[in-house]
């Protein structure tokens, strides 16, 4: 078996998929068909050493506007991960949690001898809010709820 990988121009949907995946699994030497709209590539597995060129490929599709660039042209490479950026937000992260521990805003535990701001408990209830776990939710309500009734 044959495995080729091609790059594709015109896919936008899962539809696109499923139209080229029909088109070309009807070709009697074509075992099998991957599509991808995201990454705009078509890989087909070939029965024996059988090879298709794009084409090949291009005349099966040209009634849907679809275009095969060949094996490697168009291929988008992958992303790079830019550490100039990740340490510039690391920076700022922690630049923002000294400013705003400074302001007083972060003070959010109900424990502690300083009362929790309003800004903190709006934080807690924020985040319990988009939270799925009901343990932490009835934790935090519990703790706060303790601490209020200790100071009447």
């Amino acid at each position: 078996m044959a495995q080729q990988q091609f790059s594709v121009k015109g896919t936008h949907c899962k539809s696109c998929e499923v139209v080229i995946e029909r088109e070309l699994i009807q070709q009697p030497l074509i075992v099998t068909v991957d599509v991808s709209h995201n990454k705009q590539t078509i890989t087909i597995e070939t029965e024996g050493d059988k090879e298709f060129s794009y084409g090949e490929l291009n005349a099966l599709l040209q009634a849907y506007d679809y275009t095969i660039c060949g094996t490697q042209q168009g291929l988008t490479p992958k992303p790079r991960i830019q550490w100039q950026r990740v340490g510039a937000a690391v920076v700022l992260a922690i630049g923002l949690y000294l400013i705003l521990d400074a302001i007083g805003l972060l003070r959010v535990s109900p424990s502690s001898a300083q009362p929790s701001s309003l800004f903190g408990i709006l934080a807690i209830g924020l985040i319990a809010s988009v939270s799925s776990c009901t343990a932490a939710v009835g934790g935090v309500v519990g703790a706060v709820s303790s601490a209020v009734a200790k100071k009447q």
